[in-house]
């Protein structure tokens, strides 16, 4: 793990997301953890603060200034059929260049916990790229692949959690081959950066297991499993006390580590609450009592609490 560097990207709004992961993290970590976090738009005075807050943790924090701008010439070319997805993941296709020494980055969303060492996330480290597949049937994938004039992939993966080698992406050039297919006006990419990803490397992916990946899907096919990584993808918002369709253990650790922030950082906590529309949506599916098949597909299960109660405590008592 010494040659290997987490890496993150934030803006002000998501740095108290980031804050609980790199919690978790130092929670479960069994040595030093080098990570990166590249900053977008963040003031300095709530960069110190992040500083002196992690001081003395396991966690060996780089925090990174980016400017988005510098990479792309219009950030308005940058584009993506879904409007929770903000302009700030773009990053991930540009930060591998600023990290030297490392011979593997690790990227992580904000919105991920981790439950289990970082370090034993591919040890080893991958020669190209490595990912958990996303679950979904490759044949609503047919239109990324065809509309954009390549094969079909065997997989596709969330961009949430991922291991790339620097050595490769350097080598190859990928910050330029992704930065020109983002910007691409003829591309077809409904996922965004997340289509960039798996058009250049799904067919060079090693596959982790689903576990690595824990989104609200598993909880109810693994109902009894302690996940490695949580990834709260999606519509549920864990970190808003009122989403009921997410594990109460969970909302309960989100809102324990608000409290512990600097006062600079819990300013941008109100912006991460549910909007009304989704507040509704919340409370419909608790209406449902969680049994139907289509509060499945909203909430995460109920039962899977029990597994993560006693992870969400340790990393409170942590914290």
């Amino acid at each position: 793990m010494n040659s290997t560097c987490v890496t993150y990207v934030s803006d002000a709004r998501y740095l108290p997301l980031v804050a609980a992961s790199l919690l978790s993290m130092n929670t479960f970590a069994t040595a030093r953890v080098n990570v990166a976090v590249f900053l977008i738009d963040v003031p300095e005075n709530v960069q110190a603060d992040m500083r002196a807050f992690f001081a003395g943790s396991k966690l060996e924090i780089a925090w990174i200034n980016l400017d988005l701008e510098s990479h792309f010439s219009s950030l308005g070319s940058l584009r993506s059929s879904i409007d929770r997805i903000p302009l700030s993941t773009f990053g991930r296709l540009v930060i591998n260049d600023q990290l030297n020494g490392f011979d593997n980055h690790i990227y992580l969303d904000g919105d991920t916990l981790l439950c289990t060492d970082i370090h034993a996330f591919a040890p080893n480290g991958v020669e190209v790229f490595g990912a958990i597949d996303a679950g979904w049937d490759m044949e609503t994938k047919k239109d990324l692949f065809e509309k954009n004039h390549l094969p079909l992939n065997k997989g596709y993966f969330n961009a949430g959690v991922y291991i790339l080698n620097s050595g490769y992406w350097r080598e190859n050039d990928m910050t330029t081959q992704c930065i020109a297919l983002a910007t691409d006006t003829n591309a077809y990419l409904p996922l965004a950066d997340q289509d960039v990803l798996n058009l250049k490397f799904g067919d060079k992916c090693d596959w982790f297991g689903d576990n690595w990946n824990f989104k609200k899907e598993r909880s109810w096919t693994h109902k009894d499993e302690a996940p490695n990584i949580l990834h709260f993808a999606g519509r549920l918002r864990p970190w808003d006390k009122r989403d009921a369709r997410a594990p109460a253990s969970v909302r309960s650790l989100y809102a324990g580590v608000f409290e512990t922030l600097p006062a600079s950082v819990k300013t941008q906590i109100t912006t991460l609450e549910l909007p009304e529309r989704e507040l509704k949506r919340s409370r419909k599916a608790n209406v449902r009592k969680w049994i139907s098949r289509e509060a499945r597909k909203e909430c995460w299960n109920p039962k899977h609490d029990k597994v993560l109660m006693p992870l969400m405590n340790k990393i409170l008592l942590d914290s």
